[in-house]
C-alpha cells in the first residue's frame, strides 16, 4: 500500500484481507475498493465504504462511474467540518477548518490497474493535471501502477470531458462526447447480450435533424448533414460520423488480397483506393426497426423515405473494409455513391471522404 498525495493511498486487497488497522495507523476514514464479490465481514462499520464491481478487461466501462467516484473521494479528503452556529470562527479557527483533510484507501485487487485508473481519474479532476502527468505521479509512489489500455482510452475521454467542462463533473454529460459515444458504440459491439442491451435503448441511436440533435458542434468547425441523393431524405449529421485513417502505404491493410478458394495460395493483390466508398456511422434512429428487431449480424440499409426505400448503406457487427483498406468493426455505413453532403451550419470532418460537398443557399 502507498500514499500517492496527500491522504490518498493506492493498494491492493490485502491489506483488508489480513485486517489491518488503516484508521489507526493512516487516519484512513473511507476505502474506494474497486473488486467483484464480497468484502471483509464488519469493514462498513469501521469505514464508509463504496464498491464498484467491476473486472479488469480492457472493455470494461469505467467511464460511467468516474464523476460518482470523484465525488466521493473529495468527500473523504475534505470533509466538511461543523462549526457551533454561536461560536463566530477566528481567522486562526478558519485556517484549521480549511486545513482539515481526511484520508481515503482507493484499492483493487493487485493495485495495479483499476484503483490506479480511478486514482488517476481524481488527480485529472482535483489538481487539474493531464493524463500522463497523473500517471507518472502515481508510479512515482507505486512503480507497478498501469491501467490496461482500455482504461487509459476511457481516461482520456474523461480528460478531454473535463477540460470542455471547465473541470466541472456536475456540467459532463458523457453523451455529449464523440469520444464516448464511439468508445461505447465500438465496446458493446463484440458481445451479443451487450449488443442487444445497447440496441434497445433509445438513446444509443443518434438524431439525424439539427433541431433533434444533442451533440452541438465545437466552435469553429462545421456542422454538414448527409442526404439521399435520390429523394433528399435526411439521413445522418457529421455529429454522427465514425471517422477512420486511410491505411499507411505498404501496411496490410493497403492491399485487397485474393487467395485461391482451396488455398491460402494468393492469385491477386490489388492496391486499396484512397478513396473512401463508405461513411461510417453511429446508429442512426431511422435504424432502430432494423437494427433492433431482425437482430442480424448484418444487412442492408435503405433509406427511410417510404416512396423512395433505395438501398444508401450496410451494417455488420462483424466488420467490414471500406474501398480505402481499413477494417472497422463493427459497421454501419452509408455509400457516398448514394448520398450527398450539404453544409447547414459550422462543423464538418468531412474532408475524409474527398468529396465536393453541396452547400445549401
Amino acid at each position: 500500500m502507498d500514499r500517492i498525495l496527500g491522504g490518498i493511498y493506492v493498494g491492493s486487497y490485502q491489506p483488508l484481507a489480513v485486517g489491518v488497522d488503516l484508521k489507526g495507523k493512516y487516519k484512513i476514514t473511507h476505502i474506494l475498493s474497486v473488486i467483484k464479490g464480497e468484502l471483509p465481514d464488519g469493514l462498513k462499520k469501521q469505514y464508509t465504504v463504496k464498491q464498484i464491481e467491476i473486472d479488469d478487461e480492457e472493455t470494461t466501462n469505467i467511464l460511467d462511474f468516474l464523476n460518482e467516484t470523484n465525488k466521493f473521494i473529495n468527500e473523504a479528503l475534505y470533509p466538511k467540518v461543523s462549526e457551533p452556529k454561536v461560536v463566530e470562527k477566528t481567522d486562526e479557527s478558519k485556517k484549521k477548518s480549511n486545513g482539515h483533510r481526511g484520508a481515503i484507501l482507493i484499492h483493487c485487487s493487485q493495485g495495479v490497474s483499476r484503483s490506479v485508473a480511478f486514482t488517476i481519474a481524481y488527480l485529472m479532476y482535483k489538481y487539474k493535471l493531464s493524463l500522463q502527468n497523473s500517471l507518472y505521479a502515481v508510479q512515482r509512489k507505486r512503480s507497478i501502477a498501469q491501467p490496461n489500455i482500455g482504461f487509459m482510452q476511457q481516461l482520456k475521454i474523461y480528460e478531454d470531458a473535463l477540460q470542455h467542462n471547465d473541470y466541472i463533473i456536475d456540467k459532463i454529460d458523457l453523451n455529449a462526447e464523440q469520444a464516448y459515444r464511439d468508445w461505447i458504440f465500438k465496446n458493446s459491439m463484440d458481445d451479443e447480450e451487450a449488443r442487444n442491451k445497447f440496441l434497445s435503448n433509445n438513446e444509443s441511436y443518434a438524431a439525424v435533424a439539427v433541431n433533434q440533435n444533442q451533440h452541438n458542434p465545437k466552435e469553429g468547425e462545421k456542422l454538414t448533414q448527409l442526404r439521399c441523393k435520390k429523394c433528399r431524405q435526411e439521413l445522418a449529421l457529421s455529429t454522427s460520423f465514425i471517422p477512420h485513417e486511410i491505411p499507411d502505404e505498404g501496411s496490410r491493410q493497403s492491399n485487397f488480397v485474393t487467395t485461391s478458394g482451396y488455398s491460402n495460395r494468393i492469385i491477386g493483390i490489388e492496391r486499396a483506393s484512397n478513396f473512401c466508398s463508405h461513411i461510417f456511422v453511429e446508429p442512426l434512429n431511422w435504424m432502430k426497426e432494423e437494427l433492433q428487431g431482425k437482430g442480424e449480424l448484418l444487412g442492408k440499409l435503405n433509406c427511410p423515405n417510404s416512396r423512395c426505400g433505395t438501398k444508401v448503406g450496410t451494417y455488420s457487427w462483424k466488420g467490414s473494409r471500406c474501398s480505402c483498406g481499413r477494417w472497422v468493426v463493427p459497421a454501419i455505413s452509408l455509400q457516398t455513391a448514394k448520398v450527398d453532403e450539404v453544409f447547414i451550419s459550422t462543423h464538418s470532418n468531412f474532408e475524409q471522404i474527398k468529396r465536393q460537398a453541396t452547400i445549401i443557399e
